[in-house]
């Protein structure tokens, strides 16, 4: 994690803290294009159709693996596919690894940080897909919002513009113009269940690290 400037009103300047990982849109969007399914619209319901991935794992690592792995040499990978593996099963897998990598970044800044979080919010296109969402609150055991408007980075450069050329006047009418779309309260002993299959993943994940260095 590293510090950048969020945005400065007058002399008053809000620092982020800030973790990335690059690739949730690709890794839904190459979803679609390898023909797991038609639309990126169908993947949390093809993700609920199956009780779990079967052993199923894939590591997002199209641009490398950020915070808190840091590797720029990792590889991605589908890990655990057997014949009976199913387009659902691979779809859960995409899905579950994105949360997953939420979830990481979620515990390295807890440990770093000097002070709690209160909640979670989330936008961006793939915060359409509600088994996602509803997956980020069970591993977190944190509320995650969702807003109407997903488009978050374009919505908060309109509302700073307005605000320096005197449509509002203050951040407090800001804050009133943010509309909440929903609220995914975490369900009980999800993260329980899912502690097996993480370190799984992780195991996955350590195995797709400096893969292209060993591959040179």
């Amino acid at each position: 994690f590293y510090p950048v400037v969020g945005w400065k009103i007058g002399d008053e300047v809000t620092y982020l803290a800030e973790g990335s990982a690059y690739d949730a849109g690709t890794v839904v969007f190459w979803g679609q294009k390898i023909g797991l399914y038609d639309d990126v619209s169908q993947t949390s319901d093809l993700a609920k159709s199956v009780l779990d991935s079967d052993g199923v794992y894939f590591v997002p690592a199209f641009s490398e693996l950020q915070a808190p792995v840091n590797d720029s040499l990792a590889g991605y990978s589908f890990i655990g596919l057997t014949n009976r593996s199913t387009r659902a099963h691979m779809a859960r897998a995409l899905l579950e690894s994105l949360a997953f990598r939420i979830k990481q970044m979620y515990e390295a800044i807890l440990e770093g940080a000097n002070f709690q979080l209160n909640y979670l919010r989330i936008d961006g296109g793939v915060s359409n897909n509600d088994f996602l969402v509803q997956l980020v609150a069970d591993l977190t055991e944190h509320p995650v919002n969702r807003p109407k408007q997903r488009d978050m980075s374009c919505l908060g450069a309109a509302f700073l513009a307005g605000l320096a050329v005197g449509v509002w006047n203050s951040l407090e009418e800001l804050e009133h113009l943010r509309y909440e779309d929903r609220v995914f309260s975490p369900c009980e002993n999800w993260k329980n269940e899912y502690k097996e299959v993480i370190l799984n993943w992780e195991r996955a994940v350590h195995r797709c690290l400096s893969w292209y260095k060993e591959k040179m």
